[in-house]
């Protein structure tokens, strides 16, 4: 048994993972980042960009079943972040979109970023790529940048939920 300590939890979890290699037992993890493989379009400087329509189709394939796979692996009460650093909307709000569309949504909860553990400075970036709704389980962040500097960084998009 594993325990890590830090701000507001003890994350406990009843696998020895350093003896148990992958594939790991379902329903095992109370936290999962899953900080999917994407088109890296919130990247930058970028001053060309050699991927093809079909390689940028791919991703979504990719992701949608790597969701699937951390939604197995958390445990009741767990909690899932997904995350890219794309500002592609397939890879992002569209990976939301398809989730709430899930058999598994039954077991798995958005968290609105209203109810995130965050710097309160994060959840009121003015950025034509974020609308600001608290009401939303995701925020996306980065370029284009309202012209603060404080929130001048690549793009990345987040998204959580937790496991009933």
């Amino acid at each position: 048994r594993k325990s890590v300590k830090d701000d507001s939890t003890d994350f406990h979890c009843d696998v020895d993972l350093s003896a148990t290699p992958p594939p790991f037992p379902k329903g095992q993890f109370d936290r999962v980042l899953l900080d999917a493989p994407c088109s890296a379009l919130g990247q930058r400087p970028q001053f060309t960009n050699s991927i093809r329509a079909k390689e940028l189709a791919s991703f979504p394939r990719v992701q949608r079943s790597l969701f699937r796979t951390a939604v197995d692996h958390l445990a009741p009460g767990g909690i899932l972040i997904y995350s890219t650093c794309t500002l592609n909307h397939l890879e992002n709000e569209g990976i939301v979109d398809w989730a709430a569309e899930q058999d598994f949504m039954s077991v798995l909860q958005p968290v609105p970023v209203s109810q995130w553990t965050t710097d309160t400075s994060l959840l009121n970036i003015s950025s034509s790529s974020c609308d600001n709704n608290l009401d939303k389980n995701y925020a996306v962040f980065g370029h284009p940048s309202s012209g603060d500097g404080l929130f001048d960084t690549i793009g990345f998009f987040i998204a959580k939920y937790r496991k009933l």
